[in-house]
């Protein structure tokens, strides 16, 4: 009898190290700020081997699935929460991009994600367009 095709261990791990643990990515809520949080450690905990495919071969085949697979869906997910705090802004994209950006950002020169209190003070304003007195 013939074994089932399975999927090769690094799509199966791609799918498995960036997924938080408890899918906060999938449900959109209004406090972005935690949800940020949430992704900034599964991406630390998980997602360095990913993030050096995206890095260092970003055009190969297992770059793409890996962007299809785990980055499209964080970024939709930002982008309605974002939406959900800001309204339908026309940059909604540009800005939640920006913010994801900048907790990558974090991690790779801190070796550690942005906690909750560095997300409130530094991206969220960012991303919400919220920079204070002008």
């Amino acid at each position: 009898m013939a074994m089932p095709a399975t999927r090769s261990t690094s799509a199966r791990d791609a799918r498995r190290i960036t997924t938080p643990h408890h899918r906060d990515h999938r449900r959109p809520r209004r406090r972005p700020d935690r949800a940020l949080v949430s992704v900034a450690a599964a991406i630390a905990e998980r997602a360095t081997a990913l993030l050096s495919v995206l890095l260092a071969a970003p055009g190969s085949d297992l770059a793409a699935a890996i962007r299809e697979a785990k980055v499209a869906p964080i970024r939709a997910a930002t982008r309605e929460r974002l939406r959900l705090i800001t309204g339908d802004d026309t940059d909604l994209t540009a800005r939640a991009d920006a913010g994801l950006a900048m907790v990558l950002l974090h991690l790779m020169v801190h070796r550690s994600p942005p906690d909750e209190q560095h997300l409130r003070s530094r991206i969220l304003p960012i991303m919400t367009g919220d920079t204070g007195p002008t």
